[in-house]
């Protein structure tokens, strides 16, 4: 008896295995394609291994379409089906890094915040140390028609401008696929660094701590996630305080509680729609050798 039942799992499972269909999105997300073919994995281990990252990327999915459009815009992450709709769209290769527009650091701005800025928050408050080659808070050039919607928060944290939709993910330009399962701190660093050749003039990214000051050429990065949801990069400018680009809505200079950022890793990160509660570090961002 023990040896039919025994034998009655075994061809149940193989039955899953060897009939494991590509997962269908059943959430009607327009960029996730379906697919009716069937894969055959060499062992069970492969097959509850792709299985499983099909149930991870169902869930995020499932958050996602729940999310107002204009919510949606504000996410960075993009699943690699996006990214591969975008290649085909514009047929270029993602790990090809010409398609990766490197923005001119010396480009100035007539943009000033300053009367923007909370005035019950400047001077109260020390600004985090600078190196004097940070960038200016440059809203007219990020929320233009040309560049706003080819960007996100990683792409601004690069000072870069891509050809595709929504912008990228950590490890894009070196082909590797960030999966939601993998928004962790270690996985983010060894995906941006993989990154790095591939971006003109080859840049350079190294941990740096919270109050030290950057290198010439280089300016602070912070790093954070919502674990399994998405992940995100604040952007010292000249003057100090910090700016982001949320997905692909426009660039800003105040938290999720509407007040200045002195320090992306005190200031308010919990929005309506996430919730950023990880904290990475503090990164220093070397743009030019």
């Amino acid at each position: 008896m023990k040896k039919r039942i025994t034998m009655f799992l075994l061809s149940l499972i193989m039955m899953l295995v060897f009939a494991l269909p590509v997962y269908a999105d059943s959430y009607e997300n327009p960029y996730y394609e379906s697919n009716e073919d069937y894969l055959q994995y060499d062992n069970l281990a492969e097959a509850f291994e792709a299985f499983e990252k099909t149930i991870v990327l169902d869930e995020w999915y499932e958050w996602f379409n729940k999310l107002t459009p204009e919510e949606q815009e504000t996410i960075n992450y993009r699943p690699k089906n996006f990214e591969e709709t975008q290649s085909d769209k514009y047929r270029n290769d993602y790990t090809n890094a010409s398609t990766v527009i490197q923005v001119d650091p010396l480009m100035t701005t007539n943009d000033k915040k300053s009367d923007l800025l909370k005035t019950e928050d400047v001077g109260i408050m020390a600004t985090l140390p600078t190196s004097g080659w940070e960038l200016p808070y440059n809203p007219s050039f990020w929320n233009s028609s040309s560049v706003k919607p080819y960007t996100n928060c990683y792409c601004y944290a690069l000072n870069v401008v891509t050809v595709w939709d929504k912008g990228m993910n950590p490890g894009y330009l070196s082909g590797k696929t960030l999966l939601p399962e993998n928004l962790s701190t270690s996985i983010l660093e060894t995906y941006i660094k993989a990154d790095m050749p591939y971006i003109e003039s080859y840049t350079k990214w190294n941990n740096i701590g919270e109050t030290s000051t950057p290198a010439a050429k280089s300016y602070k990065v912070g790093m954070c996630f919502a674990p399994g949801r998405d992940y995100h990069f604040y952007r010292q400018d000249d003057d100090g305080y910090w700016s982001h680009k949320r997905g692909a809505s426009d660039l800003i200079f105040w938290d999720a509680s509407q007040a200045n950022i002195v320090n992306p890793r005190t200031c308010d990160r919990n929005y309506s729609s996430v919730n950023y509660s990880t904290w990475c570090g503090f990164y220093q961002y070397t743009y030019t050798n």
